[in-house]
């Protein structure tokens, strides 16, 4: 759902919300643009649905308690199962950081239940602190991709979950002929994309990345709304920069690519 929302959805619409993608390619030679409102606008109506209504996956109750299924900053009213009124206040600039506080208000004086913190499935190293102290296992134990958190909950206690976010080299299955000896690069749940306008003078599928790159990653709140930019060097010594996914062909045509090649062998690299 994650992977679908930051990426996949997200990048049918502009960011200026009145054009859209009919599919969404993950290569283009710089044909292949959004367009208005279309006879066929089963795409542009489901947008319209699916946006507002992601509140709604934020947080479910289960028998003994919340599940945080998502990361975003905003508040929400929960009635757990067996009574009582819950506000729970999530504070995170998620994607892009990965540390997200939760602020608990029991509507009674406390309350007792288990709050369960989704791990993405992304994510190798992270950290739970529970007002201002570490919790380890015996306080919030990993269980089936969450963190359990069971105990009674009293006015103004803060979680606050770290998520380590990496940049990551992604590859897909062998069966996958067209991607083979590429590799996609993905932060946190954000996968993300080399377009032309950030690398003049590259030709399309120019760019190779030796197995051991490094990405320097800066976050910049003037481009495209605000959004985190890798950049790094190919095997070529050449810096390239990649924006996330969602917001390419915002700017001027292009091509784009997600699956980048990379040097076969390491050797080739060093030598």
């Amino acid at each position: 759902m994650e992977r679908e929302i930051y990426n996949g959805a997200l990048s049918g619409i502009s960011l200026s919300g009145d054009r859209f993608f009919y599919e969404n390619p993950l290569a283009s030679q710089g044909g292949h643009h959004r367009v208005e409102w279309y006879e066929t606008s089963c795409c542009p109506t489901n947008l319209v649905r699916f946006l507002p209504s992601i509140g709604n996956y934020m947080y479910a109750v289960t028998p003994d308690g919340i599940v945080a299924n998502q990361y975003a900053s905003g508040e929400a009213a929960l009635e757990l199962t067996g009574g009582g009124k819950i506000r729970l206040k999530q504070t995170t600039n998620y994607p892009w950081e990965g540390s997200i506080a939760f602020d608990v208000q029991p509507l009674q004086e406390s309350a007792a239940f288990a709050l369960r913190l989704r791990v993405p499935g992304w994510c190798k190293s992270y950290s739970v602190t529970i007002n201002g102290q570490i919790a380890g296992p015996e306080l919030a134990r990993l269980e089936k991709g969450y963190l359990v958190i069971d105990r009674a909950w009293g006015a103004g206690d803060r979680i606050v979950l770290h998520l380590d976010m990496p940049v990551e080299k992604v590859r897909a299955r062998e069966e996958v002929e067209a991607d083979r000896g590429r590799v996609a690069l993905q932060r946190g749940p954000v996968v993300f994309c080399l377009e032309q306008t950030d690398n003049p003078g590259v030709a399309y599928d120019a760019c190779v990345l030796p197995r051991c790159a490094a990405f320097a990653v800066v976050h910049r709140s003037e481009l495209l709304g605000g959004v985190t930019v890798l950049s790094g060097c190919g095997e070529d010594g050449q810096e390239y920069r990649l924006v996330p996914y969602y917001a390419w062909d915002n700017r001027e045509p292009g091509y784009m690519q997600v699956w980048l090649r990379e040097v076969a062998d390491q050797r080739l690299y060093w030598a």
